[in-house]
């Protein structure tokens, strides 16, 4: 349900039609529907919403509580014994202490256990036998993420690894929280990046276990696996210096042509080295507005630099018939 708030923040017309939608369903007695809202509790408040058409909808309410640690070891334990897959007891232990400092999560759990298997399988595919090695060998879940990064971005030359980049922050939403999105939407929203570009990296990412792949009206919807790796994510694309470059490049293209008139003022104007350093570093991967490439066709030519005034030219032809060049400059 919180992604409901996330993708319509700014739609409120949207939000309100299917809300009254929603509430003129549940009011019809000949359709057989049931609903279950399902989200975290400090976005509980955000129902306030629903409650003009549907007032009795806290009445309902329950609180699905944390795993404890009980849960946690039978959980790990019936999984195991069910699948013939042998173990320390020490483990058990090693594991629940682990296991804590993230409140008994069970999508950590998860993860740990994977590494775990995966692990003890290298190691021997015939008899597995899970180990407190195994568990010290996965090391922190933050620190497995951050390797995972590295060495996802190690393999890719600098232009696919910039795509990567801008997909995993599409992934997050200013508020710093994950969202879903179609492969065609994070290329919309991320960079100048074809849909085949951005499902390959995400493809990539499902596969180490970055990103869910989920299947919704026939098409797959991509999201982080959990919450807890907007933070660990974030924090490594704000340390890559190529991402920092990127981001520098979009903010100088696009921050003055947010309003009209910082747009026509000549201080607004990107300078000579930043057009050569910057953003003719990006020319082609900066998803741009008409607006924003008139912006720098306009900035090239008050410049005077011709390498830059021919780049941003050739992505706007149509300024250069009927003197509309002149005008601008």
């Amino acid at each position: 349900c919180e992604e409901f708030f996330v993708r319509f923040e700014e739609e409120s017309e949207r939000r309100a039609a299917f809300i009254v939608l929603l509430g003129r369903l549940l009011a019809d007695r000949q359709v057989d529907l049931r609903v279950i809202f399902s989200l975290r509790q400090e976005w509980l408040g955000e129902l306030d919403d629903f409650r003009e058409v549907l007032p009795g909808l806290l009445d309902f309410e329950y609180r699905l509580r944390s795993l404890t640690a009980f849960g946690a070891r039978q959980a790990i334990s019936r999984q195991l014994n069910a699948a013939g897959v042998s173990y320390e007891p020490r483990l058990l232990l090693d594991l629940v202490d682990r296991l804590e400092q993230y409140h008994f999560d069970p999508t950590i759990l998860q993860i740990l256990c994977f590494e775990m298997y995966r692990r003890a399988r290298a190691d021997s595919a015939e008899d597995v036998q899970l180990t407190a090695a195994h568990l010290r060998a996965v090391g922190e879940i933050g620190v497995m993420f951050e390797d995972f990064l590295d060495q996802f971005a190690a393999a890719l030359d600098e232009d696919a690894g910039l795509v990567a980049r801008a997909v995993l922050d599409a992934l997050i939403t200013r508020k710093r929280t994950k969202r879903a999105l179609r492969a065609a939407e994070v290329s919309s929203a991320a960079i100048a990046a074809s849909e085949e570009e951005s499902r390959a990296v995400l493809e990539r990412l499902h596969r180490g276990r970055i990103v869910r792949r989920q299947e919704r009206g026939g098409e797959p919807w991509f999201e982080l696996i959990h919450e807890r790796l907007v933070p660990v994510i974030a924090g490594w694309l704000d340390r890559d210096q190529l991402f920092l470059d990127f981001r520098l490049a979009r903010d100088l293209a696009t921050n003055p042509v947010r309003t009209d008139a910082r747009a026509d003022a000549v201080d607004a104007l990107v300078g000579s080295a930043q057009l050569e350093g910057n953003i003719a570093r990006f020319k082609d991967r900066l998803l741009l507005t008409p607006s924003q490439v008139k912006f720098l066709f306009r900035s090239s030519m008050f410049a005077r630099n011709s390498s830059a005034l021919q780049a941003w030219a050739e992505r706007m032809p149509a300024l250069l018939s009927g003197g509309i060049a002149n005008s601008l400059y």
